[in-house]
């Protein structure tokens, strides 16, 4: 087994890791290949396709933004995402002070 040259996927991870931390490390954590099940609740997606809550638990996010701050350390602010998500896209849409996530496949639905 052969370590890999980089844990990134691509140049373009890199380069906007690099940006994120210079402008924003001071004001909030930066991390990369999050599994999607450790910001979203997955079991309790009821009303979603098996197949979609299936790939959710295997699919990883380029890169989550959470907070720092002592009340909500590593709350999830901002999920950027470059091409994984290709089969299943998650969403969250606030409504009503909670967040819902909304899981939408390539042709919308």
């Amino acid at each position: 087994m052969a370590l890999k040259n980089s844990i990134f996927d691509s140049k373009s991870e890199i380069k906007v890791l690099k940006q994120l931390q210079t402008t924003w490390t001071s004001k909030v954590g930066i991390y990369n290949h999050v599994p999607v099940s450790n910001v979203v609740d997955i079991p309790n997606l009821s009303g979603y396709k098996k197949s979609q809550i299936d790939y959710l638990r295997k699919t990883n996010f380029d890169f989550v933004i959470a907070s720092e701050e002592d009340g909500n350390f590593g709350e999830p602010l901002l999920i950027i995402e470059f091409d994984g998500l290709v089969m299943a896209i998650l969403l969250m849409e606030s409504t009503n002070n909670s967040v819902k996530p909304k899981i939408l496949t390539e042709n919308g639905n």
